[in-house]
């Protein structure tokens, strides 16, 4: 008897150390699996906040880019207005010219109804031409011949 009491104690004792030993190895699996949740949760951390960091960042590119755009835009309308301006400005000072070579044809003596067969327009086109033009302060009269190499460019008509 005395061997089976002593072999029980042996398989009891052996049945603890099994025990304890599979507890360890428990927490053993388990610290190994709370540390790969752990790596994982601060990798998925880090890549959260860098998913956030760009989500933010595309915003920004979207309101820079409508920046741009009303950017472009308001240098488009600037420069159609420009354009229109200098369009404005050169049918202006070609009709001014037009008006001073009619005034110079009328002032060397030629009618109305020959500068209108000369230029091709009518009679009424000439007259409006004409009066386009500031009229001329008797003192600031001067001959054809005077007026026309004063005048530059106009002494072409």
């Amino acid at each position: 008897m005395l061997n089976r009491k002593w072999t029980g104690e042996y398989e009891l004792s052996t049945q603890r150390s099994a025990a304890v030993k599979a507890r360890g190895q428990a927490r053993a699996m388990l610290a190994e699996r709370v540390a790969a949740r752990r790596a994982a949760d601060k990798a998925n951390e880090e890549d959260l906040a860098e998913f956030l960091r760009l989500q933010s960042e595309l915003e920004s590119f979207d309101g820079r880019h409508e920046s741009a755009i009303a950017a472009a835009k308001q240098v488009y309308v600037d420069a159609v207005a420009r354009a229109a301006d200098e369009h404005k400005k050169a049918i202006s000072d070609a009709k001014a010219a037009q008006a001073q070579c009619v005034r110079h044809m009328r002032d060397r003596g030629e009618r109305v109804a020959d500068i209108a067969a000369l230029t091709g327009l009518s009679g009424i086109e000439i007259g409006r031409l004409t009066r386009s033009l500031p009229s001329l302060a008797p003192d600031d009269e001067q001959s054809p011949d005077d007026r026309s190499s004063s005048e530059g460019s106009i002494a072409d008509c």
